[in-house]
């Protein structure tokens, strides 16, 4: 648990800025730009990320699974590198023959020009480096790199995008520059990493001779066709509501929701450091049959994601509705959305590493079973719901699905391996959000400030009443003893 504490530890200060800058990125772009302008940004980060879910080609998974087979720094881990680099050339060509079909169904016409396509290129081709390499840069135990990449660069240059246009330093196309350059950042982060890391082995022969002499073909094949399938599917869940949003009713509905949805999506940020380096963990343990060590992470996973992500589900459900009124006044329609995202994230997170379990585990077949079940889910809910509720429809959609599915996956982790992630202090942490949530929102209603000051106060109160329970009832050993060496730490710094 040593590696996770100090991976967590690292990366909490990037992802907690990420979550300061995507929220001034989420107030800024509606401000400045129209539904329909931000649409399109929306659209084409959404094509990118659906692009790179089919052709990553497996690979992440292969390399959760099978890295470990791999891992020996004094041969340069026989040249797994060069592996990924070959598997992601191959899923650039294939992608761009798709990638003019994706550009002419899923944007408007009047967007359909080089400028464009050169811009979706460019977001899919780093974003799928981004998606291979990180892979193999967490299962060697840094998961920082690409928290600071993907959670901060990414939103610093966006920031910086919808500032420079702001003060009419840049016109609208160079906007739209900056923002797929913030999205091809991570990409560029993690080339120039592998590029100067001292495990970069590219000698792809090694890798083949060491396939061999284990005998992996016909596993890393079969990994990777259920890793195919899967990664198709994660996206899908992630993107589907937006792009039938964009068929079924036009980009400027994309814009409010993608907008909406993303205060949800903040419940669930703390989480990705936390799976990103347990993966890892989970994944050596499975090698070495060491129930203890998965039972502990998940546990304690569970917990710690629990108190965290119900703090900002609670704070984004009180608080949230502030920030719509510095939005042009067409975002409002958004607000109802909030409340079905943020509450499939917090379950998501409350639920934590399951998905790393399993897939990982010699069952990791069942884990593409889950996600293509959560596609039908979601399609087949948004074409019943989105005539019916509009946008609203797609968000209920997706929280209805979300849920169910990661219910029934620790359902099914439980009756399988006999792990669970749940202790007596989860209990005490629900009662104690819905005593917050109670309290919280009937004093909002006496508030009639300036919405800002509104916001201020709420969150001054939230955050003092939340965190000083958590710690006085001391409901996790993790957090306390992490408050207690930060406060340490601050009285060394006062003394000297």
């Amino acid at each position: 648990m040593g590696i996770i504490e100090k991976q967590a530890s690292k990366s909490t200060v990037f992802i907690y800025l990420g979550i300061l800058i995507g929220f001034l990125n989420t107030i800024l772009f509606p401000h400045f730009l129209s539904a329909e302008k931000k649409g399109i940004l929306d659209a084409i980060t959404s094509a990118s990320f659906l692009l790179t879910s089919i052709f990553t080609i497996g690979l992440p998974l292969v390399t959760l699974r099978h890295f470990p087979k791999f891992r020996n720094k004094s041969e340069k881990n026989y040249g797994f590198v060069g592996f990924s680099f070959l598997v992601t050339l191959f899923g650039t060509l294939l992608g761009i023959l798709f990638l003019k079909y994706i550009f002419q169904e899923k944007v408007s016409e009047q967007y359909q020009n080089l400028f464009y396509f050169f811009l979706l290129f460019f977001a899919f081709f780093f974003r799928l480096i981004f998606s291979n390499l990180d892979a193999f840069i967490r299962m060697t135990f840094n998961t920082v790199l690409g928290i600071f990449s993907s959670n901060l660069v990414l939103k610093l240059i966006n920031l910086s995008s919808i500032l420079l246009f702001a003060f009419s330093i840049i016109n609208l196309k160079t906007l739209f520059i900056v923002f797929v350059f913030g999205l091809c950042s991570p990409g560029i982060i993690s080339i120039i990493y592998i590029v100067f890391s001292p495990d970069l082995g590219l000698n792809i022969s090694k890798f083949f001779s060491r396939v061999q002499s284990l005998n992996l073909k016909s596993d890393i094949l079969k990994t990777s066709i259920f890793g195919f399938f899967g990664s198709i599917g994660s996206v899908m869940v992630l993107e589907i509501d937006r792009i039938m949003l964009l068929d079924m009713l036009g980009s400027k509905e994309v814009g409010i929701y993608a907008t909406a949805a993303l205060f949800g999506v903040v419940v669930n940020v703390p989480s990705r450091s936390l799976r990103g380096i347990s993966s890892a963990v989970i994944s050596e343990s499975w090698k070495k049959k060491d129930l203890h060590t998965i039972s502990t992470i998940y546990k304690k996973a569970t917990l710690n994601l629990q108190i965290i992500s119900g703090f900002l589900f609670i704070s984004i459900l009180i608080c949230a509705p502030y920030l719509f009124t510095l939005m042009k006044p067409e975002y409002s329609l958004g607000i109802g959305i909030i409340i079905y995202i943020a509450f499939a994230q917090f379950l998501d997170a409350f639920t934590s590493v399951n998905s790393e379990i399993l897939s990982s585990s010699i069952l990791y077949r069942f884990q593409t079973f889950f996600i293509f079940l959560m596609v039908v889910l979601v399609i087949g809910l948004n074409y019943l719901l989105i005539p019916i509720y509009g946008i609203e429809g797609a968000a209920i959609s997706t929280m209805l699905s979300l849920s169910f599915i990661n219910i029934f996956r620790t359902i099914f982790i439980w009756y399988r391996f006999k792990l669970h992630p749940f202790t007596k202090q989860n209990v005490s942490v629900f009662i104690l959000l819905i005593i917050l949530y109670l309290i919280s929102y009937n004093l909002n209603e006496l508030l009639s400030f300036n919405p800002i000051l509104s916001f201020i106060l709420m969150m001054i109160f939230i955050s003092t009443f939340y965190w000083a329970f958590i710690f006085k009832l001391k409901l996790s050993e993790d957090i306390n003893n992490k408050a207690s060496s930060i406060l340490q730490s601050l009285k060394k710094k006062i003394s000297n």
